[in-house]
């Protein structure tokens, strides 16, 4: 039998250097990525809880609505973020997390700066 057509009888276990580069990528990744993640998560507790916190302080009232518009607000958000998130997910990693994650931030800049210029 040649040597072209050998079946492999063994399979390489990774070398000790394999193990030391895979840990240094994973610190790199963590050293990267943990800061902005933990800044996206805090924004995120920070805009579930904002409303609550609104609510509390007399928000209602001062925009002439009443509790139940809240309520639907907070409904329609989370509904919708709900239904959102798996295809989200999917197109992130279609996309790549780098890009998908720039998309949607740069999206939301420009929603919310047409928001502010507009008067809503």
């Amino acid at each position: 039998m040649s040597e072209e057509n050998a079946v492999p009888t063994h399979v390489r276990s990774p070398s000790c250097g394999d193990k030391v580069m895979t840990k240094r990528v994973n610190r790199k990744m963590d050293i990267a990525l943990l800061p902005f993640l933990s800044l996206l998560y805090l924004f995120n507790g920070l805009d579930r809880s904002n409303v609550g916190n609104a609510e509390t302080q007399g928000f209602t009232t001062d925009i002439g609505a009443t509790s139940d518009d809240l309520n639907f607000a907070v409904s329609v958000f989370f509904i919708t973020f709900v239904l959102l998130q798996p295809p989200s997910a999917a197109i992130g990693r279609w996309l790549g997390a780098k890009h998908w994650i720039t998309i949607i931030m740069a999206s939301l800049t420009l929603l919310l700066q047409h928001l502010a210029l507009t008067g809503f």
